[in-house]
């Protein structure tokens, strides 16, 4: 499940945005040119809330100058479920089989939402009081029996405000516009509370990785290390990945005896043998501790530097993802975004970092955001993104109604055809430090 696509318009410095997105991201960009709020937008593109103003605390400013509202729609495709709700003891059913999701949302200059729309694209069906099929039949003859539709809205609400002694009351106002609604928002908000992790600085990895746990956890993780009864194959945990803890997710690899020993074999590759081993002490005095095993130290977890404790975040995640789901603590996350979270890598280390990085995204999309040009050099021009924060036209006052994000990829060719070779054959580093990218950035005007 990944985002294809998203359009943003008039939030904060985005005047327009409508970008295409792959497995890896990448945004570049001057200081201050809007990466952030770009990322912010992102992550919050497909909740439901009716309050932003927590989320955008970080800035008094919602909507782009002069504008009243700022909209946010969101495309999600390569879904793979197929998920039937039983009802009535199994007499009324309703199956959803989506192969996509567009999510559309009106937010005003308070961060107070206007109206949410969800759309949907795939095939579903439900023996309602009109069509009577039987359970057992519908499995035996599902392909026959589903129904297509594309890009139908199927759930509309409105948020209107009241004000009440000087305080603004949200009322929600929905209106059922197909039938079935609540089985397509059961799906859709389901795996919205666990679809995307946001991570903001590299300081963050660093508290996650060393923070100095309770001995009430070191006695939980240790008691993890158990093996775990047999399940029927699918998650024991509902828990988001925003809640995890690091001890926890090392002690779902550790049960996993093969994946831990890949864990380990990939520390002591990807850090260049700073690290080579992390355990979760089964007994003894430090019984449910981590143990980190290194030829010159650390020997504890807490005195990791900053830039090995983000290698080692994204080794433990690499692993803990390819872990069968029925092993998991925690929901596995579809989409995670970082800003500028390569900032700590040394150059010398990036091309290991950049590996791990590739083989997370075959299991999560990544948002990043980055001014490296070591680390930029590793991506495909597609997979990189320029947001310019230039709200005015050329050698004009006047605003623009412009797109200021583009893939790299995406500017060249609006080059005239004879000047695309010599951007082509450059290097990305070259172009973004040199300022190249930036000076051929389109100005066309929309109406």
């Amino acid at each position: 499940m990944r985002i294809t696509n998203i359009k943003i318009k008039d939030f904060r410095n985005i005047v327009r945005a409508d970008i295409n997105f792959h497995k890896i991201n990448v945004l570049t960009g001057k200081n201050s040119s809007g990466k952030s709020n770009f990322l912010l937008a992102l992550s919050q593109s497909l909740s439901r809330e009716r309050d932003y103003s927590e989320y955008f605390s970080n800035n008094v400013v919602t909507c782009h100058p002069g504008k009243d509202y700022a909209q946010i729609t969101a495309t999600v495709g390569e879904i793979k479920s197929d998920v039937c709700y039983l009802l009535d003891d199994q007499k009324k059913f309703f199956c959803i089989n989506p192969s996509g999701f567009l999510y559309e949302k009106t937010i005003d200059t308070r961060g107070l939402s206007k109206v949410h729309k969800l759309y949907f694209t795939g095939r579903f069906f439900g023996n309602d009081s009109d069509n009577n099929v039987k359970w057992e039949d519908f499995k035996d003859n599902r392909e026959d029996l589903y129904k297509s539709v594309e890009n139908k809205l199927v759930y509309e609400e409105s948020f209107n405000k009241e004000i009440q002694q000087s305080a603004t009351k949200v009322v929600q106002v929905s209106k059922k516009v197909f039938p079935n609604q609540e089985e397509y928002l059961n799906f859709f908000f389901d795996f919205n509370k666990t679809v995307i992790s946001w991570v903001n600085r590299t300081a963050d990895i660093h508290r996650f990785v060393t923070i100095r746990e309770t001995r009430e956890t070191y006695e939980q993780a240790a008691d993890r290390l158990k093996p775990r009864e047999k399940s029927d194959g699918f998650s024991l945990s509902n828990v988001p990945f925003d809640k995890s803890k690091f001890i926890f997710l090392l002690a779902d690899l550790q049960r996993n005896e093969k994946q831990h020993e890949n864990f380990n074999g990939d520390l002591k590759t990807y850090t260049d043998g700073i690290v080579t081993g992390i355990s979760i002490s089964a007994k003894g005095t430090n019984k449910g501790e981590i143990c980190v095993d290194s030829p010159n130290g650390p020997r504890d977890i807490w005195t990791i530097s900053n830039g090995t404790s983000t290698l080692l975040f994204f080794i433990l995640l690499l692993n803990w993802t390819r872990l069968p789901e029925v092993e998991k603590s925690y929901k596995s996350p579809n989409m995670m975004i970082f800003d500028e979270i390569d900032s700590l890598i040394h150059p010398r280390l990036m091309p290991q970092f950049m590996e791990v990085i590739k083989s997370l995204s075959e299991k999560v999309q990544l948002f990043m955001s980055s001014h490296s040009p070591y680390f930029i050099d590793g991506f495909e021009k597609k997979e990189l993104f320029l947001l310019k924060d230039t709200p005015s036209l050329p050698g004009s006052k006047k605003l623009a109604n412009r797109c200021n994000i583009y893939d790299y990829e995406k500017v060249i060719h609006l080059l005239p055809e004879k000047d695309r070779k010599m951007f082509l054959e450059k290097k990305n580093s070259e172009l973004f430090v040199d300022g190249l990218i930036d000076d051929i950035f389109p100005n066309k005007e929309y109406d």
